[in-house]
């Protein structure tokens, strides 16, 4: 696991001042790669390259990066892990008897696979995770390239005619010594959804480079690009060089229909998967929150060993919110050792002055904060932690999935003017209030969800302004229904998720919200969260759900089978008791939560209100400071609960101050 950054330029005068600046690459990404540190670059061409190294794999001198290959046409900076390396080496070794290898890393592999099989094709064989930069000398082009889900970040732009590319955004600033620009629309829809979506970052001419993509880039193009009227973006030659949706349409041509097939090849399938990505020349553990998917991934990991596995959990003294009893419990029946820390408040408190620098682009996700501090307890021991991420959005975990059609089929039947008045009316009473009608819920459906007035106040707010089903799943994955009402000037872009509807072959609501979930929330906010914060640590994490044959499995599972009885992720339950008791597990979804609104209206209340000051609101001319102040004196006075979007506000005020 690394840190990559590099640039190509069009001009002699910024080409020696970004290289200086380059040469710093170790201060700019030291906690993504503590281990080592390289660069290089080619006068002629004005291109540089930089990397800092965690070493994984291979820990001698041998993994150093930047690394050429054999032939030497090809240069590269990496980031990531290739877990099938060693058998694309065997096929290699086969294909070419007579080359020599310098050591054992990945990234030699993955340097003469590309000399041999070509860039794209070894990118399809490839089981892992990356982001890459390549030099091509014989045609003198820079690639770029991110893993199939965006599990390792690459941001790529324009600044003053250089073309930069980094694995975080402090790379662009650093290396150019310039302030880029906030884009108004980028914000807008971080307020929407506590994270920037990709392509956009929350600059203006920056970039995240879209999972499963590859960006080709010569000197020559930057001119035009500049020279271009329309859309930066769409200047740039990005091509998918892995297509879910196809795949997707594949595999739901032909659905299973035998539950016992469909749980015995899941088993296998996620076993194997856990299995290759335990490569590893340092310890090796995993998280365990307690909940299905990463109760799962530790109990299949323990299951392929003899030796006791290490598992990692944070708990919180404010039961409420506190999962690690269950994950104690599931621990001592498969055998792990296990590592349990059980935080304070101001264990939590203490992190968040720290999270606009660790995130580097605002992110509101605020499970950010306890994975923070897991990362930090489990690298103690460990270097690397398989987690569970991806299972809830390939097998139908959220609530969303579950509650949203069913709930549309019953209140559709309403003429929108009547759901919105009534919406409205549930919005004005209190949270304990709401709470005391809960048995009422079971109207609807009969899922048990923690939090319930909570959500359930959050939820009528959104209601509000639905009128149709694809709205209603947007408002579901929205902090703020309108947040264009709290902005000067942007426009709001959140429709764009639904592009992913054209020519996908879905056969029901639920496999549609599972895809963009997939392709989306995923990224940008759960791998987005559990990267930033394992690497704040110099801690990789590794995703066995995201294993491409994982991946085409879950897609030719119908929803009917993911979801039943009012249940998601039914097929992963059904592996997981055959380990452990289902007392253990059958309990609602938490998340990674924390009691943040109330923290607002105390702990954090002089931090907030110093980030928020109106007049400073006005200076800075992004917010309509009126409504700003308005919402947080309702949240303050208990009025509302508004922590959904002061959050989003308070982080992207934080960040600002912080770039």
């Amino acid at each position: 696991m690394c840190g990559i950054a590099g640039f190509l330029c069009s001009q002699n005068s910024s080409y020696v001042k970004n290289l200086n600046n380059l040469n710093n690459i170790k201060d700019i990404l030291y906690h993504r790669g503590p281990d080592d540190h390289g660069i290089w670059f080619n006068n002629n061409e004005m291109v540089a390259f930089g990397h800092t190294r965690l070493s994984i794999q291979d820990l001698s001198p041998a993994g150093h990066q930047p690394m050429e290959s054999f032939s030497k046409r090809y240069l590269m900076v990496y980031n990531g892990e290739i877990y099938n390396h060693l058998d694309l080496r065997n096929k290699l070794k086969s294909l070419a008897p007579n080359l020599e290898w310098r050591g054992k890393s990945d990234t030699e592999t993955l340097l003469n696979s590309f000399e041999l099989w070509g860039i794209e094709k070894t990118l399809n064989l490839c089981s892992g995770m990356f982001s890459i930069a390549v030099w091509d000398f014989l045609k003198n082009e820079l690639t770029l390239i991110r893993d199939r889900f965006g599990e390792k970040p690459l941001y790529f732009g324009l600044i003053d005619k250089n073309f930069i590319f980094g694995s975080e955004l402090k790379v662009f600033n650093k290396i150019t010594n310039k302030n880029n620009i906030v884009s108004k629309n980028s914000l807008n829809l971080f307020l929407r959804f506590a994270y920037v979506p990709s392509p956009k970052s929350i600059y203006k001419n920056i970039f995240k480079l879209l999972p499963g993509s590859m960006l080709k880039i010569k000197k020559e193009n930057l001119d035009n690009i500049l020279k271009s009227d329309i859309n930066i973006y769409k200047q740039f030659k990005i091509s998918n060089w892995w297509k879910p949706k196809e795949i997707f349409n594949t595999q739901s041509e032909n659905l299973y229909s035998n539950y016992e097939k469909a749980i015995n090849d899941t088993e296998k399938i996620l076993t194997q998967s856990i299995n290759s990505q335990l490569i590893s020349d340092v310890p090796v553990g995993t998280f365990l929150s307690g909940g299905i998917d990463s109760s799962l991934v530790s109990v299949l990991m323990q299951k392929s060993l003899s030796k006791k596995i290490k598992t990692f959990t944070i708990g919180f003294e404010d039961k409420s919110y506190d999962e690690s009893l269950y994950a104690k419990k599931i621990a001592n029946h498969i055998g792990s050792e296990h590592n349990e820390l059980i935080l304070n408040q101001k264990d939590a408190l203490n992190i968040i002055p720290t999270l606009s620098k660790i995130y580097d682009e605002p992110f509101a996700d605020s499970s950010q904060i306890p994975t923070i501090l897991l990362s930090k307890f489990a690298k103690e021991q460990i270097t690397v932690a398989l987690t569970g991420d991806g299972g809830d959005e390939l097998f139908g975990g959220y609530n969303r999935y579950v509650f949203l059609p069913e709930f549309w089929k019953k209140i559709s039947f309403f003429p929108y003017p009547i759901r919105k008045v009534l919406a409205q009316s549930i919005g004005m009473f209190p949270i304990d209030f709401i709470n005391k009608f809960r048995f009422l819920f079971n109207f609807v459906s009969r899922s048990n969800i923690n939090f319930f007035g909570d959500k359930v106040s959050k939820f009528s707010h959104k209601m509000q302004t639905v009128k149709n089903l694809d709205e209603l799943f947007l408002s579901s994955l929205s902090t703020y229904q309108e947040p264009s009402k709290l902005l000067i000037n942007s426009n709001d872009e959140s429709n764009q998720i639904f592009e992913f509807k054209k020519n996908l072959n879905y056969k029901d609501y639920e496999s549609l919200m599972m895809f963009i979930d997939s392709q989306t929330y995923l990224s940008d906010d759960i791998l987005c969260k559990v990267d930033r914060a394992s690497m704040s640590r110099s801690l990789e994490t590794r995703v066995p759900f995201l294993d491409k044959n994982v991946v085409k499995l879950a897609w030719s599972i119908p929803s009917s089978m993911k979801i039943k009885n009012n249940q998601g992720k039914w097929i992963l339950k059904q592996i997981l008791n055959k380990y452990v008791p289902e007392k253990y597990t059958d309990r609602p979804k938490m998340g990674f939560g924390i009691p943040l609104g109330d923290w607002l209206r105390d702990e954090l209340k002089d931090w907030a209100e110093n980030l928020i000051n109106e007049k400073e609101l006005e200076n800075d001319e992004y917010f309509k400071s009126k409504m700003i102040i308005k919402i947080w004196n309702e949240h303050k006075s208990k009025k509302r609960d508004w922590q959904s979007i002061l959050w989003p506000i308070l982080m992207f005020q934080s960040w600002k101050k912080e770039n």
